[in-house]
């Protein structure tokens, strides 16, 4: 049967722990390919992979799919897979070789890191998401849907989609050119600032991804539909009025179980969103702006994370009032401890952290940003742990010694996870978004 897919990935790990780059996927051995230097500022080990010989000329898209799925977004066939059917109980689908696969269990997982799009040169293609290109996108611009079948991912004020089944980045929404545009995702325009981003987020269908705009006169919060790419905002007269004052908008979660939509802004305004657009205003004291929350509708609380001054983390209720501190004296130690905060979480220091959330099994999750690891907090128990990395290619949670826990460079995104675990975030130099993908 004539297709267009190969399942190819590029295990690519030298960014993160200086391995040889190579591919592999959909059940394929794995092979290596030639490497090479994408730029002159590329740091020393930086290895690169060449990806010429890896995809085949695509020829005409055929009419029938024998034994197959046509995909209605590149026009292609493409072998089934788990994401066409139902895993049995117990099982999910696995986005890196499309099968159904046991849940794993536990709440210590065992990674690997595995780039799913892009090799580290900057630019605006799409296709093939080994040989597609990004810009800068870090902060809260990366985000994966529930079944880990989609990434979201902003780049040039552009909103693309990784998808599993197909191995294709494709171009939801957006011009690329700045400005404020509602409409078709054919005329649609942004102007996101990935270095101040508070945020973005799926609701639980996947159906809607919400996007804050913070470049519009205080702030937007953008609406797209993900199956037509249509682009608005959400509660356009009463969120992001006040521009440059403690009303602008600054930061954005969603809760995980009801969709509902969380907004902060620069001073201690707070408001609650339903789907359709109606806003409740919360009452909220906190001593510094948040640069990024997260919504934890289980425990009826939200937290918040001053991304300067070493990190504050807050928590509070759900339905507002006072803030409460949770690193107070991380927050006066010294940045250059930071790799050897873990521990008790009273203690934990960040350095310009890029995003917070909550993963689908109660942790919170800090985003790497200056600092070279990721953080996992443990709210029940107030202990925090860093992404370490032996040195086998393999990652995991543990107490960081500043050492074993520098696993990531140029500037790491906030990471987002499936319901499965599996993690993805995005890097803002040698541009690449990477799948943390969780081993058995």
């Amino acid at each position: 049967m004539a297709n267009r897919c190969l399942y190819v990935l590029l295990a690519f790990s030298a960014a993160l722990s200086g391995c040889k780059g190579s591919v592999g996927g959909g059940g394929a051995e794995t092979q290596e390919i030639d490497a090479g230097v994408p730029d002159a500022d590329a740091p020393d080990g930086y290895e690169e992979t060449n990806h010429d010989d890896v995809w085949p000329d695509a020829g005409d898209a055929p009419e029938v799919c024998d034994g197959g799925v046509l995909d209605p977004e590149t026009g292609t066939c493409r072998p089934a897979s788990c994401f066409d059917v139902e895993c049995p109980p117990g099982e999910y689908c696995d986005p890196l070789d499309l099968s159904c696969r046991p849940r794993p269990q536990g709440d210590e997982p065992l990674f690997e890191a595995v780039v799913i799009v892009g090799h580290g040169g900057r630019g605006r293609q799409t296709g093939p998401a080994v040989q597609a290109t990004l810009g800068s996108s870090i902060n809260g611009t990366t985000v994966v849907d529930r079944t880990g079948r989609y990434v979201y991912i902003v780049s040039h004020n552009r909103v693309l989609r990784w998808d599993a089944a197909t191995r294709q980045l494709s171009h939801l929404a957006g011009l690329g050119v700045p400005g404020y545009v509602d409409g078709p995702a054919e005329v649609a325009l942004f102007d996101v600032n990935t270095y101040q981003s508070g945020g973005m987020g799926l609701s639980p269908d996947g159906s809607r991804l919400y996007l804050l705009d913070q470049q519009k006169e205080g702030g937007a919060v953008r609406v797209i539909d993900t199956s037509t790419g249509q682009v608005g905002t959400l509660a356009k007269s009463v969120l992001g009025q006040a521009s440059g004052g403690p009303d602008s908008i600054r930061a954005l979660a969603l809760g995980r179980r009801t969709g509902t939509i969380y907004v902060t802004g620069w001073g201690d305004s707070c408001w609650k969103v339903t789907p359709e657009g109606d806003v409740t205003p919360l009452s909220l004291e906190k001593p510094t702006p948040v640069g990024f929350i997260a919504v934890d509708e289980d425990r009826g609380l939200i937290f918040g994370l001053d991304r300067n001054n070493g990190g504050p983390l807050y928590q509070w209720s759900i339905d507002g009032g006072s803030a409460t501190l949770l690193n107070p004296v991380g927050v006066e130690g010294d940045r250059n401890d930071q790799y050897i905060s873990d521990g008790p979480l009273s203690g934990m220091i960040t350095a310009n952290p890029s995003g917070l959330v909550l993963g689908p099994n109660g942790y919170l999750y800090i985003g790497g940003g200056d600092s070279m690891t990721m953080r996992r907090v443990d709210v029940d128990n107030l202990w925090v742990e860093s992404m370490c990395c032996p040195g086998d290619g393999t990652y995991h949670w543990c107490v960081g010694d500043g050492t074993n826990n520098k696993c990531f460079k140029t500037w790491p995104s906030l990471v987002s996870f499936d319901d499965t675990g599996n993690g993805v975030f995005s890097y803002s130099v040698w541009p690449r978004t990477v799948m943390l993908r969780r081993l058995p």
